[in-house]
C-alpha cells in the first residue's frame, strides 16, 4: 500500500490458482523459522525486542494484507483499516482486492473478525463512482462518528506502475457501532488534487482543531507537512476551504504554498501520535517507504521542532532477497510499557508471498 515513488510493484486485481509448490512452502517456513529464532535473541537495532507475532483473522478466506492501521473506538475495541488484501475463495483459488477491515475486542494481539465487501470478494470500501481504488490513511473516532481517511487511485495503463493518485477522501460513518451493512455513511473530496497534499497518517484531535499530517514530494524526496482545521468544519464535513498550513516564522497560514516541511525521508504512510510513555508527540516510519528499516522521531508540539530519527528495528525478513519490507506503524493505545508496532512483508516478484508472510508482523519494542 506504497505508492509514488516509493511504491512497491502494484498488482492488478486478479484470481488466480496458486497451488503453493513443497519446496517453496518449506522454504518459505524455514525462512520465517529462523527469523522468529533470531528476534528472540536480537535486538535488530537500538530497541530491545520484549515480544512479536503475526496479526490473527478469525476468518480462515482472509491470508493477509498491507496498511494494518488501527483506530481506537472504546477501551478494549479497535477498528483495524487494511490496503491489498489476499482473500482464498472457496474453489481454492486467490483474489486481492484494494482494501478490508477488521473489528478486534480485546488485547491488540487478538485475533480480529476481518469485514469484507459483498459476497466475501470485494473490497470493503469501493470508491463512490466504482472506477479505481481506495487505499486506507487513518481514522478517528470522535462523538459526532467516525472518520476514515483514503486516498483514491485510478489505473492508467496495464502495467504494474500505471496508476494516478487522484486525491483523499474523508468518510463519515454516523452509526459505527451497527452492523458494517447498515452503516450510514458520507463521504467528501479532500480539497488537495493528485499528491498536492497527501494525507500519510491518521486525523488527530488537538484543542479545538483537528491535525493532519500529509507529505509532497520534492527531487525524489518526501517531506512532511502539517494541516489543521476547527473540529466543527472536520465533522459537518465542510472541508473544502478552513485549513491552515504550519509556515515559516512559527505561524499558521491559509496558503498552502507558504507551508514548511516539518523534516524529509518519509514514506507516504506513517503514524503520528502522542508518546505512549507521555514525552510530548512521535513519528513512525519506514524510511522512504520501502525500507527493512524503521525510525522514531520525537517532539513537544505537534509542529515541532522534530528530532532526528532513531534506528528501533531491521525486519530479518528482508534479508532473505525474496521479501521487502514497508509500511511500519505505531499503534499507541496497545501497549504503555513499550512500542507496539507493525509492519508488511511482501514478495519481490509480486506475487501471493504465502500465508505466513502475507499478514501484518507485530512487534513490542522496548522504548529508546
Amino acid at each position: 500500500m506504497i505508492h509514488s515513488c516509493a511504491r512497491a510493484k502494484r498488482r492488478p486485481y486478479r484470481s488466480i490458482n496458486f497451488p503453493v509448490g513443497k519446496f517453496k512452502e518449506l522454504l518459505i517456513w524455514a525462512i520465517l523459522s529462523l527469523a522468529g529464532n533470531l528476534c528472540a535473541t536480537q535486538a535488530w537495532g537500538n530497541s530491545r525486542l520484549l515480544d512479536s507475532g503475526l496479526l490473527v483473522p478469525k476468518d480462515s478466506s482472509w491470508l493477509g494484507a498491507d496498511g494494518a492501521i488501527s483506530v481506537p473506538l472504546a477501551e478494549n475495541l479497535r477498528l483495524w483499516l487494511f490496503g491489498d488484501t489476499w482473500l482464498r475463495s472457496g474453489d481454492g483459488s486467490l483474489k486481492m482486492v484494494s482494501n478490508s477491515m477488521g473489528i478486534q475486542e480485546g488485547e491488540c494481539s487478538d485475533a480480529f473478525q476481518p469485514l469484507l465487501g459483498e459476497g466475501a470478494s470485494a473490497a470493503m470500501q469501493p470508491p463512490e463512482k466504482k472506477q479505481g481504488w481506495l487505499w486506507p490513511v487513518g481514522g478517528i473516532s470522535l462523538q459526532e462518528g467516525l472518520f476514515l481517511v483514503f486516498h483514491r487511485m485510478e489505473r492508467r495503463g496495464p502495467g504494474p506502475w500505471d496508476f494516478n493518485v487522484l486525491g483523499s477522501e474523508l468518510l463519515r460513518i454516523s452509526n459505527p457501532r451497527a452492523p458494517p451493512s447498515q452503516w450510514e455513511l458520507l463521504r467528501v473530496n479532500l480539497p488537495w488534487p493528485g499528491e498536492d497534499f497527501l494525507v500519510a497518517s491518521s486525523p488527530l484531535r488537538y484543542g479545538n482543531y483537528i491535525l493532519l499530517f500529509a507529505t509532497r514530494s520534492y527531487g525524489g524526496s518526501r517531506k512532511l507537512f502539517l494541516a489543521r482545521i476547527h473540529k466543527t468544519h472536520f465533522v459537518s464535513l465542510g472541508v473544502e476551504a478552513g485549513w491552515e498550513f504550519w509556515a515559516a516564522r512559527e505561524t499558521w497560514s491559509p496558503f498552502l504554498q507558504e507551508a514548511q516541511p516539518l523534516f524529509d525521508g518519509v514514506g507516504t504512510e506513517l503514524t503520528i501520535s502522542t508518546d505512549p510513555q507521555g514525552h510530548g508527540w512521535t513519528c513512525l516510519y519506514s524510511p522512504g517507504g520501502i525500507s527493512p528499516q524503521m525510525v522514531l522521531r520525537r517532539a513537544s508540539a505537534p509542529q515541532g521542532p522534530w528530532g532526528d530519527a532513531q534506528p528501533l528495528y531491521t525486519c530479518p525478513e528482508a534479508a532473505s532477497q525474496m521479501f521487502y519490507c514497508y509500511g511500519a506503524k505505531l499503534h499507541p493505545e496497545c501497549s504503555s510499557s513499550g512500542l507496539w508496532i507493525t509492519y508488511s512483508v511482501n514478495a519481490r516478484d509480486g506475487g501471493f508471498p504465502g500465508p505466513g508472510i502475507a499478514r501484518p508482523r507485530w512487534l513490542l519494542l522496548e522504548a529508546p
